[in-house]
């Protein structure tokens, strides 16, 4: 089984990537709650990614074409990019194969800070897809 590793959440985490993580209850319980983490010390973060059970939040690459909401209003991620930049995302997107070499360093950064999966990790199970989070968060 593969696993995450600091290498995939390093490009998030100067933009308050949020996390599911387990906390543990009273006996066998264990409660899932979200975390930003910035709101963790240094030394919190590898336990973060070793454990197998905390996964990150992140948005699938076929949200860039839906409306989003930051501090500057709603606005639609695909429209910032590049114009180069959309054809290979979206040629790649519907490909299944992400070539990360031909995105632009700007247009890459944008992702992180939007906080979209380029890695692919929600398909691999590594990562929650931030539009099934209510349901993740209820399932135990």
């Amino acid at each position: 089984m593969e696993k995450i590793k600091l290498k995939h959440l390093a490009p998030y985490l100067p933009y308050e990537l949020k996390m599911v993580v387990f906390v543990r209850g009273w006996g066998n319980n264990h409660n899932k709650e979200h975390i930003r983490i910035k709101d963790v010390g240094i030394n919190q973060i590898e336990w973060l990614v070793t454990s197998t059970r905390n996964k990150p939040i992140l948005r699938p690459l076929s949200d860039l074409k839906k409306p989003m909401t930051d501090i500057d209003g709603v606005f639609i991620p695909f429209d910032y990019l590049i114009d180069n930049t959309k054809v290979i995302i979206c040629e790649n997107y519907i490909n299944k194969n992400i070539s990360l070499l031909s995105i632009k360093y700007y247009d890459m950064e944008k992702l992180f800070q939007w906080h979209f999966d380029v890695f692919g990790l929600i398909e691999k199970g590594l990562a929650i897809d931030i539009n099934t989070l209510n349901q993740q968060l209820k399932t135990k």
